[in-house]
């Protein structure tokens, strides 16, 4: 057995790409949510969360899904 094994830079290439496609695909897919629902936003709102989607890969996206998507007309109240 060689200690070199000419496959595993093959193998992180792969794993690379592939994680970088999904998380442009999350981005890509939070973008378009938010402007979708940009009008129930005000402009300064939806420029944050734009910015939050684009500057923090993977963590924007996610708090967009989780947090940000729900309106405040949608939210339940807290007493």
């Amino acid at each position: 057995m060689s200690p070199h094994n000419p496959l595993l830079p093959d193998a992180y290439d792969v794993a690379w790409t592939v994680f970088t496609v999904l998380l442009f695909a999350l981005t890509v897919t939070a973008l378009t949510s938010l402007i979708r629902r940009a009008h129930r936003l005000s402009s300064m709102r939806a420029m944050v969360w734009a910015v939050v989607i684009i500057a923090a890969p993977g963590l924007g996206p996610a708090a967009w899904f989780g947090v940000g998507r729900r309106s405040p007309a949608e939210r339940p109240e807290e007493r």
